[in-house]
């Protein structure tokens, strides 16, 4: 019996790619041991606001976000994977034009709110 699994993605604009609101993906085949893991909401303890606090506050974004100029865009990826560094899921909040190549990237414990990475 092979187990299924399903993303589902939250938007709070309508923008190219994105609708506003949470729609779930198409349903995929799921494994124990993949690298992609459920996980219990009660871990979820940090939303995007703190996220950001906390990452306005570590030295990579701060001098970035000195810069004379509109302040950037800021996008949020929520990430848990059982078999990285991480043990718990992570707001990895991108800085910058692109989400994906930000110019600044933090990573934010979300069970914690504690900063664990930054690029």
């Amino acid at each position: 019996m092979n187990a299924r699994a399903r993303t589902y993605t939250w938007s709070a604009v309508e923008a190219e790619g994105l609708h506003k609101g949470v729609f779930p993906g198409p349903q995929e085949t799921w494994h124990a041991g993949g690298p992609n893991q459920p996980f219990s909401p009660a871990l979820l303890k940090v939303d995007t606001p703190e996220a950001l606090d906390a990452a306005t506050q570590s030295a990579a974004s701060a001098s970035y976000l000195s810069k004379p100029g509109q302040r950037p865009m800021v996008d949020y990826l929520l990430d848990y994977e059982a078999a990285t560094r991480f043990p718990n899921p992570v707001w990895h909040v991108f800085m910058g034009r692109f989400a994906v190549v930000g110019r600044v990237l933090v990573t934010v414990d979300a069970s914690t709110g504690k900063t664990v990475a930054h690029d």
